[in-house]
């Protein structure tokens, strides 16, 4: 089962700066890196939560989130909107570190 309630804010990390979304993934704020590396944090229009929760089998409010670890849609310069996908390698990785510490563990 999904849990998601209007409530929810989660903050997803970069490496240029910390956006806010709401419990349906829309940015409600950004606060990005003043320089040309996190300009395009303000881009971002929505994260793909329901995708990420379906991924992990987790609910976003438990965990924290990094924007390679997130779909999310943006609005280009030429004002079209995209989709970017998940990062993959960074996914794969992430479930190596936490499939070693679970071995480790017992």
């Amino acid at each position: 089962m999904i849990r998601m309630t209007s409530n929810d804010r989660h903050a997803i990390r970069s490496s240029n700066g910390k956006l806010f979304c709401d419990s349906v993934g829309f940015v409600t704020a950004c606060e990005s890196n003043a320089d040309e590396d996190g300009q395009h944090l303000q881009d971002i229009e929505q994260f793909n939560l329901l995708e990420w929760i379906k991924h992990w089998g987790a609910h976003a409010a438990d965990a924290s989130l990094d924007i390679l670890d997130l779909g999310y849609w943006y609005r280009g310069r030429d004002g079209v909107r995209r989709y970017s996908e998940p990062d993959a390698d960074w996914r794969k990785t992430v479930a190596e570190d936490m499939f070693k510490r679970k071995v480790s563990q017992r």
